[in-house]
């Protein structure tokens, strides 16, 4: 008699770098026609260059932002530094966050960091390589 031995599961949580974190569902059914996959296929392809805008504009912003306050310095205003500190104290703290949670991370000394902790910045991958981080 032969004992029933199903294939072994093997699942793979890793993600590659190319991984753009956009869920698509890769379970279609035959009974859908070749126009609900086109369709399907045009709405992720759009949400991923709206994303990419996105992105891009946020990361034009703040570039804008720290050019023009790297100008500022000869000026030596402090109502200057004082209101741009007013206004971007929330992005200059999350940005602290992901710096510290970074470093964490890339430490070799330090604990890791707790995955559900509140201060943990949960969306957020950090760079490893000594090239990203330059």
């Amino acid at each position: 008699m032969e004992a029933n031995n199903p294939e072994p599961v093997i699942i793979d949580n890793s993600r590659t770098p190319e991984s753009d974190g956009f869920i698509f569902d890769e379970d279609i059914h035959d009974d859908e026609g070749d126009d609900t996959l086109e369709r399907e296929d045009e709405e992720y392809s759009e949400l991923r260059r709206t994303f990419d805008e996105n992105i891009d504009d946020s990361v034009a912003l703040l570039h804008y932002l720290a050019d023009a306050m790297e100008s500022q310095k000869k000026h030596r205003n402090p109502r200057f530094l004082a209101d741009v500190k007013q206004n971007t104290s929330c992005a200059l703290r999350y940005a602290r966050k992901l710096q510290e949670y970074e470093q964490q991370i890339n430490s070799r000394s330090s604990p890791n960091p707790r995955t559900w902790s509140s201060s943990t910045p949960m969306f957020f991958r950090s760079r490893t390589s000594n090239t990203d981080l330059a």
